[in-house]
């Protein structure tokens, strides 16, 4: 099971309930399922070794080893509290670190 965000470099990504989680690029899932910190996560590798976790997610849409592309949805987001919105935790690891998810994706304020 990959080691979670221990530096909470991730975002809670807020969104509308049951919105669909994405990658930025084609890759491999090599983790879905339940982790301790994240609850139901996806976590996905790309070609050049990055990986994509999304965390959070109400259903997932993929499963270990599975190929996804770009866009693909592998997860979706619940609901929070009842209400119309809902959040994902989403982190980047590269090169065995994670960084800023920013760098990756141009987040709204």
């Amino acid at each position: 099971q990959p080691k979670i965000d221990e530096t909470n470099t991730g975002a809670l990504i807020p969104t509308e309930s049951h919105a669909a989680g994405a990658p930025p690029e084609d890759g491999i899932v090599i983790f879905a399922g339940k982790n301790a910190k994240s609850g139901q996560t996806v976590v996905i590798q790309a070609k050049d070794g990055t990986e994509y976790w999304y965390g959070e997610l109400y259903a997932l849409q993929c499963k270990i080893y599975d190929k996804v592309t770009k866009d693909q949805i592998v997860g979706i987001a619940g609901e929070k509290e009842g209400k119309e919105v809902g959040q994902y935790y989403f982190a980047v690891k590269k090169e065995g670190v994670f960084i800023d998810p920013q760098q990756v994706l141009q987040l709204e304020p």
